[in-house]
């Protein structure tokens, strides 16, 4: 017999289905049915995903508010909550709710960040060794490396300046260069060097790939790529696995993006351990945050 039946898995298809979306909403989530929402989002985290997918999730979920109520079911075991009394009672401190597993999909080499983790104690754990870096001493700190970054800025803006059109008036997509800004200072604070955006004027960071081998890649839309899949794949956990071999640049796009942010941690932590020896000059975050960031970036670097 052979391995692959078309006749048999259209066959069997049909029941997956009814088994995988069907049967848990008469049974594990029946408690939510009197909830009014999205057809689809009775059964699946779909309408959710088509949502995150394009950009647009707030925009439905708000939609789905102004058309359902205060309450509404948007997914199968995922229910938005639009009032000030529900928020304050779903964030209090101690309220025994805790982080879904949407947050599974934002891992990084496959460890859970501050933001990621859902675990309390790790939480509390993690939030301790960056609180410092937070104090007032420590913003005070950071000064002189954003003072140094908003130079280079503003001489690389006046360059622009510089060269003026026809009508005497130079112009300046200005949305770009504070997104190399922001880079730039968030990489000299958190790996002690700027990722060189400002200084190329191009969205560019280093990235390491496995092999070691060094590429450029977009760094702000790496980012927005990286967050964007993840969310889809937060919402559609069972899709993770293939989503890198599904025929849409979205998919394999993003599967990519988030191997190329990784790299860039890589890139920035494994150049800063290598300038690390003898250096004592570097104060401020950097100071606070080194032990646990680059002992992470090692055991990365060393694994790729």
């Amino acid at each position: 017999m052979a391995l692959f039946n078309p006749s048999l898995l259209a066959a069997l298809l049909p029941i997956w289905a009814i088994y995988y979306w069907i049967v848990p909403y008469f049974t594990t989530y029946k408690h939510l049915r009197h909830l009014p929402g999205p057809f689809i989002g009775k059964f699946s985290n779909l309408w959710l995903a088509l949502g995150a997918q394009k950009g647009e999730k707030y925009a439905w979920v708000h939609e789905a508010h102004k058309k359902y109520g205060k309450v509404v079911r948007v997914g199968y075991n995922h229910v938005s909550i639009a009032s000030p009394d529900g928020m304050r009672i779903i964030y209090a401190h101690g309220n025994g709710f805790v982080k879904d597993t949407f947050y599974n999909s934002m891992l990084s080499l496959g460890l859970p960040s501050i933001f990621s983790t859902q675990d309390r104690a790790e939480h509390a754990r993690k939030r301790k060794l960056v609180s410092h870096a937070f104090s007032p001493g420590a913003i005070h700190d950071f000064e002189p490396y954003m003072s140094t970054n908003l130079e280079l800025w503003v001489s690389q803006l006046d360059r622009v300046a510089a060269k003026p059109g026809q009508d005497g008036f130079a112009r300046v997509n200005i949305m770009p260069w504070c997104t190399y800004l922001a880079f730039d200072i968030i990489g000299d604070l958190a790996f002690g060097a700027p990722f060189g955006m400002i200084k190329r004027g191009s969205d560019e960071c280093e990235s390491i790939r496995p092999g070691k081998r060094t590429v450029y890649v977009p760094g702000a839309r790496t980012l927005n790529q990286r967050g964007r899949v993840s969310a889809v794949l937060g919402f559609l956990p069972a899709l993770s696995p293939w989503a890198q071999y599904i025929p849409h640049p979205f998919y394999y796009g993003g599967i990519q993006s988030i191997k190329d942010l990784e790299g860039m941690a890589i890139a920035a932590i494994t150049k800063r351990l290598k300038s690390m020896e003898g250096d004592e000059e570097r104060h401020g975050v950097e100071h606070r945050l080194r032990h646990h960031l680059l002992d992470t970036g090692r055991r990365a670097a060393e694994s790729w």
